[in-house]
């Protein structure tokens, strides 16, 4: 009998809903829960990486069968020459997912180099396919990125301020998703426009401080609700539920998928997105909101004002994309590449 084993260093957050979803198919088991890499030296980098191999190894050939061993995030693996011990592993083929592109030459040489020991090289989206087709990485299989949070018991709550639009950006203040960008253009928006919003601002501390967003808040006239913390799941939801806009004003070096996009497409709620790399094709193609030129403050402000003045609404190929990221057609996608 087969087994397929799950792979990742990281059990918290939205790893383990990740994990969690797979681990609902019959004959997966998961190994290694938590490894912390050594990311402070290339020397560091390199041992860790292949004693995180070295481990799973000793895990999986504990088991006398065929054997399928996802990596459930490659992206932190590919980037070292491991392939070579693969072949102390028996009866056993190998799936990588990868959630970001790889942002310069050598990382896609790497990658392609990878990819010829791997069954299968799954990415979230066909923009992300169809790059690395360009560079002949050619077994690659799209499996979109999910919703992970499919409890809607907030759908119908009762908001924060019924009288203002509450324009959500949700998740850690990193520099790479702009928030800066975000709060730069109520610089360019009319008071109308200002007095109608409620800025919602929630995640975790990081590149952006509480004392900036409050500092930039006063200086733009802005009515915002700034919770900066590592929120729960339940937290996550309601936030995303009370949303009638989220903005997605990534810079062009973030490449993967958002979290908060997806949960709120899902749930009927338009998006503001830059216009580039992944996130820019899924809402163009799928008619997921509208799109702003990346990092333009004053084209994103013109953007808000539109998705106020136009009521925006789902057309058939955002509901097709709705269909692709339900958590049971994840799944299903997942058990017929491992299972056939």
């Amino acid at each position: 009998m087969k087994k397929v084993f799950l792979v990742d260093s990281f059990s918290g957050g939205h790893h383990k809903i990740y994990s969690d979803k797979l681990l609902s198919i019959k004959d997966t088991i998961q190994v290694i829960k938590e490894y912390k890499f050594n990311d402070k030296s290339l020397l560091g980098y390199i041992k860790s990486r292949l004693n995180f191999i070295r481990r799973i190894h000793e895990e999986c050939n504990f088991y006398n069968c065929e054997k399928t061993i996802h990596f459930l995030y490659f992206d932190s693996l590919y980037t070292i020459s491991f392939i070579n011990y693969f072949s102390q592993f028996t009866n056993t083929s190998f799936i990588g997912t990868i959630h970001r592109m790889p942002d310069n030459y050598i990382k896609i040489l790497l990658l392609k180099k990878a990819s010829k020991k791997m069954d299968k090289i799954i990415v979230n989206s066909e923009y992300m396919m169809e790059y690395l087709q360009k560079y002949n990485i050619n077994n690659v299989e799209v499996v979109d990125y999910p919703i992970l949070h499919d409890n809607l018991k907030y759908k119908d709550i009762n908001v924060i301020n019924k009288e203002k639009i509450i324009v959500s950006a949700l998740g850690g203040t990193r520099w790479d998703k702009g928030l800066d960008i975000l709060l730069e253009a109520f610089k360019y928006l009319d008071t109308e426009y200002k007095d109608r919003i409620l800025l919602n601002i929630v995640g975790k501390e990081e590149f952006f401080s509480e004392s900036y967003i409050l500092k930039k808040s006063k200086e733009y006239g802005i009515n915002s609700k700034v919770f900066l913390k590592e929120v729960s799941n339940d937290e996550f939801e309601y936030n995303i539920n009370i949303s009638d806009i989220i903005v997605i004003p990534y810079r062009k070096v973030f490449t993967g998928n958002s979290g908060p996009m997806t949960e709120a497409i899902y749930r009927g709620i338009p998006c503001i997105v830059a216009d580039h790399s992944n996130l820019g094709y899924l809402t163009k193609k799928y008619d997921l909101g509208i799109c702003f030129k990346c990092g333009d403050s004053i084209d994103l402000a013109n953007k808000i004002k539109h998705m106020i003045m136009n009521k925006w609404k789902p057309s058939c190929n955002t509901k097709e994309y709705i269909k692709r990221i339900n958590p049971d057609y994840f799944i299903k996608k997942h058990e017929k590449i491992y299972f056939g």
